[in-house]
Formats: structure tokens, C-alpha cells, sequence
């Protein structure tokens, strides 16, 4: 190992900087044996320096302007940690027009400026590297980019996100209703003080639009993605769905339908004994379909200090065995097709239908007249026992619809006043086992 000692800068030092510097520590022999070189931890720059991250950090200068890290002459790599899009994105632009690489653990970062980003990166001749930015310790755009480069995938299916795994988890194995798995997921540290962004569905519709847009070869608008959370899902509904031989999981979803495509983020019905409905607890995975390869579940820790920190530090050996060679990724090749998003309205899915219905005869022909009338046709169906107040719950499984259609059917129940609530309905996919 007598190639020059390969110097690292990190800007932003919160939990997953600690579990990067951690894992470099612990693992220093390992990774350089990997790199094939020193890899030599030099600055790392936070406004904070007054909190013990319980790492050494002899001989790394500590910095709280993340420019002096990202123009330094004596680091290579610039490891971008702070999050969101205002000073990340200053911070990765200065490093690239000081020709550094970068690695990113920041998915909103790219999915809002990915395209913009990488452009830039194109024209310096550097690499933007962001395994950790999907999937955490899971090795999943080193994956599509390497071993599966040459697959042509058509649809991915994705579980990103521990925090809503984890509550859907709960909810089914313990029939607990949302709100009380919701605390303890605060507590034991899987959400965050304000969960939002995990449960209502934006945390994931970033890493899907990362996937898709590096997957199908085009510029995916987050704007343009569908997204829906978990918080309006409820316990009968994860029963019903059992019943039926369901499981119930938050879904990144992407397709390929060859001129245009789909990217979606909702709960879904999943069949009980396909791969990603074993799929538990604050684990992640994602099952992708591809010509030739079939199908491939890809599955780990999704987040947390040290696998993401794993998954920053297997970036940096990738640059540092370059060895000042130009980029590694094809930049130019990115975003070449610019396929359009197919409208949810044109989305074809089979669905779960629930309805709280009035418990008078001639009810149930009403609503699958309706739905009838709508091209929709009933897979199987729960009806359970009235309630003392008369109304009784009706669950149905369809047939695969189309979403516009399923959602004109919905309102033209509701206006019929049958129903006791607003009629639901939630997504099913049919996956192979």
C-alpha cells in the first residue's frame, strides 16, 4: 500500500457523521484493504462542538464552516451530511466547482436537485456518489449500477422506510391501533420527535424517485409522484386485509411501461406469502423485476448511524481505488429518455373496497351495481354481522381496475347515502411469491 493516503472532509457531524467516523475506526484495517490505500480522515466541519460524539478525533481539524472543508487542498472526497436542500446543496456545489468528488447520504437533496447536481458533477469530471442516500446499509444503487448493470429492470416494489415498517409490523402482530405504535416508535427512537415525513409518505417518495429516475433512465419530478401515508390507516383495516390473506405494507413503486412510466408511494395489500409481506420490523427491502434476472430481493437495515455510515464508507472506497482517474459514472448517459408519469387516474391495480352500509335489504346489489357500472369486478367479499346500530361493515377485494374509475364508483356511493362513512379504498398488488 504505497499509494498516497486518501484525505476524507465531512461536513456535518449528527448521528450518521458519528456512525461514518465510528465505523472508519473500527474498521480501518478492513476498509483500507479494500481501498488499497491510507484512508485518511481530515477535517470534518459542524456547528456544534461542544457535544461528545465518543469518537476519537485526534489529528482531524474540526471545522465549523463547511467551506473550508469542501475547498481544503489536502482532501479528496467530500462526504455531505447536513441534510435538506438549502446548505447541503451550497456545500455540494462548492466541493464539485473545487474539484472534489462527493458522496451524499441526502435523499432530499437529490430527488429535488439530483438532475441539477449531477450536471454540474459532469462538467467538473466528478463523482457524486449516494448509496447512502436509499436503502441505508443496504447495497442498493451500487447493486443497480454494478452487478445488475446490464438487467433492463422493469418494476421495483419497495418497503423504505423502517419507521412506517416498523408500525404496519406492530399493528398486525400486536392489534394495536396506529396512534399508540406511533408513541412507542418515538420512544424506542425508530420516528422522530415529528414523524411526519416518514408517515406521511415523503421520506420514501424521495428514494423511490431516486431509484426510478437512475433505474429508467430519466429525470423523475417529485412533484409529479404520488404520495400517500400510513397515518389515515386503521386496525379493522389491517384485519380485513388479513382475513383475506393480506399484508399491509407502506410501497415505493415503480414501473416501466416502455413510453411512460409509474412512481408511487402508498399503503398497499400485499398477498401473505410474497417475500416483501415477511418483511418486518424497521428492516427494509425491495424486490425489482428484470429481463433475464427475474426477480431480486435486495434486504437490510434501511437506516441508522452505523449502517449508513457503512454505506457512505463503501462510496469512498470506490473513489479512493480510482485514483485520480476521471468520474466513475456516466453522468452524461443519465436522464437521456425523460418518459412522462403516468396520471394515477390510468394507475390499473386490483383494490380493497371497504364500506360501512346501511343493513337493509338490497344494499349490497346497489354497490356492486356501481361498481359494476364502473368496470370493476369483485375478486371476494367480508360482510360482517350488524352492528346495534344497524350498519355492517362490507369488505371487497376487486378484480384489477383502473384508479379513475375506482374513484368515480367511490363518490357515486357516497352520494347514494348507503353508507355510514366516507367508502375507502387501498391499493393491492399482486407480486410473485
Amino acid at each position: 500500500m504505497n499509494k498516497k493516503p486518501f484525505g476524507i472532509g465531512i461536513i456535518g457531524f449528527g448521528n450518521i457523521g458519528t456512525g461514518t467516523v465510528r465505523t472508519l475506526l473500527n474498521n480501518r484495517e478492513q476498509i483500507e484493504r479494500m481501498a488499497g490505500r491510507e484512508m485518511k480522515l481530515v477535517a470534518i466541519a459542524d456547528i456544534d462542538w461542544e457535544t461528545d460524539r465518543g469518537v476519537n478525533l485526534d489529528g482531524v481539524r474540526k471545522e465549523k464552516d463547511g467551506k473550508a472543508v469542501a475547498t481544503a487542498n489536502d482532501i479528496d472526497a467530500v462526504v455531505e451530511l447536513i441534510g435538506g436542500t438549502g446548505v447541503a446543496k451550497e456545500m455540494v456545489v462548492t466541493a464539485l466547482n473545487a474539484g472534489k468528488d462527493v458522496v451524499t447520504a441526502n435523499k432530499a437533496l437529490l430527488a429535488v436537485h439530483g438532475q441539477q447536481i449531477f450536471r454540474l458533477a459532469q462538467e467538473k469530471n466528478r463523482s457524486v456518489l449516494y448509496e447512502a442516500s436509499v436503502g441505508g446499509g443496504i447495497p442498493l444503487i451500487q447493486s443497480f449500477n454494478g452487478g445488475m448493470a446490464a438487467a433492463k429492470v422493469t418494476e421495483l416494489f419497495g418497503i423504505l422506510n423502517g419507521t412506517c415498517n416498523y408500525i404496519l409490523t406492530a399493528m398486525a402482530k400486536d392489534g394495536r391501533e396506529y396512534e399508540e405504535v406511533l408513541k412507542e416508535a418515538m420512544k424506542l427512537g425508530y420516528a422522530e420527535p415529528d414523524p411526519t415525513f416518514d408517515v406521511e409518505g415523503t421520506d420514501t417518495a424521495h428514494k423511490a424517485s431516486i431509484l426510478a429516475s437512475m433505474l429508467f433512465n430519466t429525470a423523475v419530478n417529485l412533484d409529479d409522484v404520488h404520495i400517500e401515508g400510513i397515518s389515515h390507516v386503521t386496525l379493522d383495516d389491517i384485519r380485513f386485509g388479513q382475513r383475506l390473506g393480506y399484508t399491509l405494507k407502506l410501497l415505493a413503486i415503480a414501473k416501466d411501461h416502455g413510453d411512460r412510466i409509474e412512481v408511487r408511494v402508498h399503503p398497499t395489500f400485499i398477498e401473505n406469502d410474497t417475500v416483501l409481506a415477511s418483511v418486518c420490523g424497521s428492516y427494509n427491502a425491495v424486490y425489482t423485476h428484470a429481463d433475464g434476472l427475474e426477480g431480486t430481493l435486495l434486504y437490510g437495515r434501511g437506516a441508522g448511524p452505523l449502517p449508513t455510515g457503512n454505506a457512505v464508507l463503501s462510496d469512498l472506497i470506490q473513489l479512493a481505488r480510482r485514483d485520480g482517474c476521471d468520474r466513475e459514472v456516466p453522468y452524461d448517459n443519465f436522464f437521456t429518455v425523460n418518459k412522462p408519469l403516468m396520471p394515477m387516474a390510468n394507475v390499473e391495480c386490483c383494490y380493497y373496497l371497504k364500506f360501512i352500509a346501511d343493513d337493509h335489504p338490497g344494499v349490497l346489489a346497489q354497490l356492486s351495481g356501481v361498481l359494476g357500472d364502473h368496470d370493476i369486478s369483485i375478486l371476494s367479499m367480508i360482510q360482517l354481522e350488524p352492528t346495534e346500530d344497524g350498519c355492517a361493515p362490507v369488505v371487497m377485494m376487486t378484480h384489477e381496475a383502473q384508479e379513475g374509475k375506482v374513484k368515480r364508483a367511490m363518490d357515486r356511493i357516497n352520494a347514494l347515502g348507503v353508507s355510514r362513512a366516507v367508502p375507502r379504498f387501498i391499493r393491492v398488488e399482486q407480486l410473485p411469491v
